[in-house]
């Protein structure tokens, strides 16, 4: 396979994927986060490049063409298994919410009432990270995501 027998770039067929699967080349652009004219000149291109036409540009209608809706089969087959393959390849992180609070409050309320229980957590989304300190400073901030403290007086920022 020569590197001219594939069309220039993954977002051609991004957008003639999604403009066919929809039928309307303002929806796909809506679904890709781009204007109309930008798909619909992607789907030119395209057409340009593999010398057909795929789609018959109607009045406020957008129809495939014979050939059209052949290579929106392969196509959008092909886009899946992209997908699914980058999925399996890519590394899997577990989110941590990191809280930070003193070891009375945690000890005597936030653990026996609002972390998630052991059965819970190993349907957890996240993994829990929860440290304790004498006093929580502004210092450990980039350290956690949620700090729990009582303090006397007026607030400090």
């Amino acid at each position: 396979m020569h590197k001219r027998d594939l069309p220039a770039s993954l977002d051609l067929l991004r957008g003639f994927e999604a403009s066919a699967r929809l039928l309307s080349f303002t929806a796909a652009a809506s679904e890709l986060f781009l204007t109309q004219s930008a798909v619909s000149r992607q789907v030119q291109q395209l057409e340009e490049q593999l010398g057909v036409k795929l789609f018959e540009r109607r009045t406020r209608a957008l129809v495939l063409t014979d050939a059209g809706d052949r290579y929106f089969r392969d196509v959008s087959k092909a886009l899946n298994q992209l997908r699914e393959a980058t999925a399996a390849v890519r590394v899997k992180t577990t989110p941590v919410v990191r809280v930070t609070t003193t070891l009375t409050f945690a000890s005597l309320w936030l653990v026996p009432r609002s972390l998630p229980s052991r059965r819970s957590m190993a349907r957890s989304p996240c993994t829990w990270s929860l440290t304790t300190r004498c006093a929580i400073s502004n210092a450990t901030r980039s350290t956690w995501h949620c700090a729990i403290a009582r303090r006397n007086g007026r607030p400090r920022c």
